[in-house]
């Protein structure tokens, strides 16, 4: 008797993390094109001039001239050491070159001339977490919020709190990111997937709904949108994502593999194949294709094609203990019990936790005509306490129990 074959885990479905960076614009805020003078003071000619040169660094830097922008920014220092707008905006364009040391400095000297440039905290914050030094961006972006709680530092704190695994705190911020900015899409997407993380799928649902409606063409939102649907074994709605996510990224692997595996627990094994074949052609060593593509032809009783693709998996994965089991299984199905007998040794030679291949190993021993083995095997299973129905049986009607 044949025992279940064992279903591809559904942790090999892993959500997109492709949405989950900091937004350009959190390094680009609205930047002041004169500098800050008090209402009674008037502009000398050296503070004209350095606004000058600021702007033209501006309208380099719009242009991607960064060197240029750099040298307009340096200049404008020259004439006015004291200029915080100019560090500021020299160390916007040092970090969109990647160099963030050299804009932490920047933004350092713009907070000691002025200590309330909410900006240049935001910035500096966005900074130190492409460095990975989030407890330094954490505070910056706090100094940040308590300067102008309007501003985006609320997402910026938040995705350092998710980068440290700090879910909660995360959520609370990505929630006052939203409230700020009811159109704010990044933090929608992000704590839709961080309660899709916790187990909170509906409200997952709700946040990636919100974040379509303002980014209709995202497949990311519909990829994950379709994972919380599954998980919650709405298996059409979760179809309709990943297929509404193909449209827009016709190649995407793991949408075709999602869809795929979705197709399976649906039982329509014959479009699951056709996307796990999809899959293969963009990646041709993608095991867990092959093997969920050799389950799908199990079940629709195409054993030789399931052999070749246990095989292939095997291959690419040769430590895939639920592969040998399987393509055990399958040899059986096709009368070829030597093999079968081995591919069950193999596996639990990998795996020995794998207590029901020791039945499967038994059933194979019976067929081939060894009742002895057979028993051997079925008693190790039950006694390591796995007994299912048909397994009871066979002890009873061999006089083994």
């Amino acid at each position: 008797m044949l025992a279940a074959v064992m279903p591809i885990a559904a942790s090999q479905a892993k959500p997109s993390t492709l949405e989950r960076s900091l937004p350009i614009h959190s390094l680009w805020p609205h930047v002041v094109l004169m500098p800050r003078l008090s209402q009674t003071q008037a502009p000398t000619l050296e503070d004209i001039s350095a606004a000058e040169f600021v702007n033209n660094g501006l309208a380099q830097a719009s242009l991607g001239h960064n060197q240029n922008a750099l040298d307009f920014y340096s200049k404008a220092l020259k004439i006015k050491p004291d200029y915080a707008l100019a560090y500021y905006n020299r160390g916007n364009v040092y970090a969109k070159l990647n160099q963030y040391e050299r804009a932490i400095i920047d933004y350092d000297q713009a907070i000691l001339i002025d200590p309330d440039y909410s900006e240049a905290y935001s910035n500096r914050g966005t900074a130190y977490g492409a460095l990975g030094i989030y407890r330094r961006a954490i505070k910056d972006f706090t100094s940040a919020i308590t300067l102008n709680p309007s501003g985006d530092a609320f997402y910026n704190r938040a995705y350092a709190y998710d980068l440290l695994g700090e879910y909660d705190a995360a959520i609370a911020d990505y929630t006052r990111a939203i409230e700020n900015n009811p159109a704010h899409s990044a933090a929608l997407f992000n704590r839709g997937h961080l309660f899709n993380g916790l187990g909170q799928h509906q409200r997952a649902i709700e946040d990636f709904t919100r974040a379509l409606a303002l980014r209709p063409d995202d497949p990311d939102t519909y990829y994950n949108r379709g994972l919380a649907h599954r998980r919650l074994k709405d298996y059409a709605a979760a179809v309709e994502d990943f297929t509404a996510a193909l449209r827009l990224k016709h190649d995407d692997a793991d949408t075709l593999y999602n869809r795929g595996y979705t197709y399976d627990l649906m039982k329509r094994h014959a479009q699951a194949i056709a996307d796990y074949s999809a899959l293969l052609k963009i990646e041709p060593d993608h095991s867990a294709a092959y093997y969920n593509r050799a389950n799908a032809h199990y079940q629709l009783g195409a054993f030789g094609k399931a052999v070749e693709d246990y095989t292939q998996a095997l291959a690419l994965d040769p430590s895939d203990a639920n592969a040998y089991n399987n393509r055990g299984l399958t040899y059986e199905a096709l009368g070829a019990f030597d093999r079968a007998i081995a591919d069950f040794s193999a596996a639990l030679s990998l795996d020995p936790s794998l207590v029901f291949v020791f039945g499967n190993r038994g059933s194979a021993w019976e067929a081939k005509g060894d009742l002895t083995r057979a028993i051997a095997d079925w008693k190790q299973q039950y006694n390591l306490g796995s007994r299912p129905d048909w397994l009871l049986k066979a002890l009873h009607r061999t006089g083994a129990l």
